[in-house]
């Protein structure tokens, strides 16, 4: 009987401990920072697309587990699993008040696709290929990121973010850009010459 009862508590306490929420032992709190004070995206895959699962308020707290060397950062999300949210918009210490809209002034005129096409196509026809060869990537701070964009230009779609310190392969040398590929991820780009530095 009393093997049966000692039996019994443990099926139970094994029951129990299935409950009980998974604790992050390194897990580091940081804080929401966006420009323009509105929310950051949580994702179920560290790429933007269709798998947004939730929202963070501006200068809410958050516990990241790890980053990830594309720019993204897992991250603590109840209990669905991981969950992903781009690091550049994580910081350390919690941040000001969330910023107020600007004064609604006369709308500025975009850029045209034409002008946009025009630097794309100058930069592309300076394009000169090289022997690949590794470069680091060092914005303009230290706690900073440098963008990788599909295009070299600033007005390019962002496809990755690079922290102080990261490496890429450049592949072409053009006059304000290079052209890289990420060797772990294979992620290919463009990244402004300026922020970075020849590996040696």
């Amino acid at each position: 009987m009393l093997k049966k009862l000692l039996t019994l508590t443990l099926a139970v306490m094994l029951m129990m401990a299935l409950f009980v929420p998974v604790t992050y032992a390194d897990v580091s709190t940081m804080f929401v920072y966006t420009e323009n004070g509105k929310g950051l995206n949580v994702r179920s895959e560290p790429f933007v697309g269709d798998n947004i699962i939730g929202s963070l308020p501006y200068g809410s707290e958050v516990g990241v587990d790890h980053f990830l060397n594309n720019g993204w950062a897992c991250i603590v999300w109840g209990g669905y699993g991981d969950a992903y949210v781009q690091s550049r918009f994580l910081q350390w210490y919690a941040p000001g008040p969330k910023p107020q809209p600007s004064p609604t002034s006369k709308p500025t005129a975009k850029p045209s696709s034409d002008s946009f096409e025009s630097a794309v196509n100058a930069e592309f026809r300076s394009a000169k290929m090289v022997d690949p060869y590794l470069v680091t990537v060092r914005p303009s701070r230290a706690s900073s990121w440098v963008n990788l964009r599909w295009a070299p230009n600033k007005g390019a779609e962002i496809i990755g973010n690079y922290k102080s310190g990261a490496q890429l392969s450049v592949l072409a040398e053009l006059t304000n850009w290079l052209q890289v590929t990420d060797l772990d991820t294979g992620a290919t780009g463009f990244i402004m010459k300026e922020f970075t530095s020849k590996s040696y």
